[in-house]
């Protein structure tokens, strides 16, 4: 009889010792993370840790910046820290040897001058490209293997 008392004093005992530990864990709040940190974790996550952005205020988020050695990168992100797009511009070293195939298929007599690439969630990648010639500037829009035409300059 004292062996069973004293096997279920020590039953309780642990019980009693995992409960409290478990609900003083269950209690621990995580520290809340900002906004601010909330996008840079992402911006690093895509771009890399190494790199440390400028931070631009806007009335409903704000807009983290950084250049690379090809590449120059704007992200903007709403007051809660949500990725909301990233616009990437390009030197002509690190154009995308895809966009360079649709353009040259679609509008082989001109030469590519700018190329931009645009990101959304949930949305596939946009390229906005300039191209000129001699006598106009186009810019295109490039999504999904379609070029579409955007915009027709004449130049002066």
């Amino acid at each position: 009889m004292k062996k069973q008392l004293s096997t279920i004093a020590v039953g309780l005992a642990m019980l009693l010792t995992t409960t409290t530990y478990a609900s003083n864990k269950a209690n621990t709040i995580p520290p809340k993370i900002t906004a601010q940190e909330k996008a840079i974790k992402n911006f690093s996550r895509q771009f890399g840790s190494s790199i440390t952005p400028k931070f631009y205020a806007l009335e409903n988020g704000f807009i983290l910046q950084s250049s690379l050695s090809d590449l120059h990168v704007k992200s903007a992100y709403n007051n809660k820290g949500s990725w909301i797009y990233t616009i990437s511009s390009f030197n002509p070293e690190s154009y995308s040897k895809k966009v360079i195939e649709a353009v040259k298929d679609n509008y082989e007599a001109y030469s590519i001058s700018g190329m931009q690439k645009v990101e959304q969630p949930g949305n596939s990648p946009v390229y906005i490209v300039s191209i000129t010639n001699e006598k106009t500037i186009k810019m295109l829009r490039i999504s999904n293997g379609e070029v579409e035409m955007i915009n027709d300059y004449q130049k002066a």
